[in-house]
C-alpha cells in the first residue's frame, strides 16, 4: 500500500512538471553547451551552425558562415565574441570564425568580426584569455599548430607546431597557458612582445594518457587534465604531476569545470575540484588525491 501510495505521489509530480524547450544539441562538440555570462542566452552549435537561444524570449537566431561541421565554440568572458572553428578535409583550411554577438544579436543573424587562417583539416579547441586580449586555437595531428591571436586585430600573435586536442588560458593572466594532446602536456608562457611562445613540457614520466580536457583553479595553481581513464592534477608552476582517484569513467573524461567549493583531499586543502564530464553522460565520483 505505501508503494503505492508513493508512486501515485511521484506521478503527481511528474504531472505538475511542464516541458518548456527542447534545444538539438547532441553533446557532440567537447564544451559545446554555453551559457552566456550576462544575459539568458545558451549557444550551442548544429552542424555548420552556431545557434543562439534566448531561453526568456522562447526565440534564437543563427550564426551562419561555416562550410562543413563546427568542431569547437568559445564564448569571451565579457560575452561580446563567440569563436568557433570547424573540421574540412585534407589539406584544406580550417577557418576560425569570431563572431561580434552584441551585432549578431541586434541584426538577427551573424555577423563576422574575424576569419582566422591558418590551421588546416581542424580545429581542435579555443579559449579566451581571462581578459579576452587574445585567442588561443588549437589543432589536431593533421595540422599540428598551436596559434595565438590578437583579438583587437584579428591577427595572429604567433603560432608553434604541437598537436593539441585542448586548450586553457590561466584565470588571472593573459601570457600563461595548458595544451594537452596524445602523450603530451605542456605549459606554455607568452612574450606577446617578442612574438614567442616558450613551452615548458610537464614530466609525465612513464605515464602514457591522452589529455582531452583542462580546468585551471581560481588562483592558477592546479590544472585538472582529463585523460581517457580519469583525471591528472598538475601544479601550473612546477609542473609537478599527482592523480585524482575518479571511478566510473567511460569513453574519457570530455569536460571539466571547477565547482569553486573547499575541500580537503589526502590531507591537502583544495580551493575547488573539478565537475567532470565522460563520454556515458553522468559524472564519475573522485576519492582521492595522491600528494605531490
Amino acid at each position: 500500500m505505501n508503494s503505492i501510495f508513493a508512486q501515485r505521489k511521484n506521478n503527481s509530480i511528474m504531472a505538475s512538471l511542464q516541458l518548456e524547450t527542447v534545444i538539438g544539441f547532441s553533446g557532440t562538440v567537447q564544451g559545446g553547451l554555453i551559457a552566456h555570462p550576462c544575459k539568458p542566452l545558451v549557444l550551442y552549435p548544429l552542424g555548420s551552425t552556431i545557434v543562439i537561444k534566448n531561453l526568456e524570449a522562447n526565440t534564437q537566431i543563427f550564426l551562419q558562415g561555416h562550410s562543413d561541421t563546427v568542431s569547437c565554440v568559445a564564448l569571451s568572458h565579457d560575452g561580446k565574441l563567440c569563436a568557433s572553428g570547424q573540421r574540412t578535409h585534407m589539406g584544406f583550411v580550417a577557418p576560425v570564425i569570431v563572431w561580434d554577438l552584441e551585432a549578431s544579436l541586434a541584426k538577427g543573424e551573424g555577423v563576422k568580426k574575424f576569419s582566422l587562417e591558418l590551421h588546416k583539416v581542424k580545429v581542435e579547441a579555443l579559449d579566451f584569455s581571462h581578459n579576452d586580449r587574445f585567442l588561443a586555437s588549437a589543432g589536431g595531428e593533421d595540422d599540428g599548430k598551436v596559434v595565438i591571436w590578437d583579438m583587437t586585430k584579428g591577427r595572429a600573435v604567433t603560432s608553434v607546431q604541437s598537436p593539441s586536442l585542448t586548450v586553457r588560458f590561466a584565470n588571472n593572466r593573459d601570457d600563461v597557458f595548458v595544451t594537452g594532446g596524445r602523450h603530451s602536456l605542456v605549459r606554455w608562457h607568452l612574450d606577446a612582445l617578442g612574438k614567442r611562445l616558450e613551452p615548458t613540457d610537464v614530466n609525465l614520466g612513464k605515464l602514457v594518457r591522452t589529455f582531452r580536457s583542462i580546468a585551471i583553479d581560481s588562483r592558477d595553481k592546479y590544472a585538472y587534465v582529463g585523460t581517457d581513464t580519469g583525471v591528472q592534477t598538475v601544479d601550473v608552476t612546477t609542473g609537478a604531476v599527482g592523480e585524482l582517484s575518479a571511478t566510473g569513467v567511460v569513453n574519457g573524461v570530455t569536460g571539466a569545470v571547477i565547482d569553486g567549493t573547499v575541500r580537503d583531499l589526502g590531507g591537502i586543502r583544495r580551493v575547488g575540484l573539478p565537475i567532470l564530464g565522460w563520454g556515458k553522460g553522468t559524472p564519475p565520483s573522485l576519492h582521492a588525491c595522491r600528494r605531490f
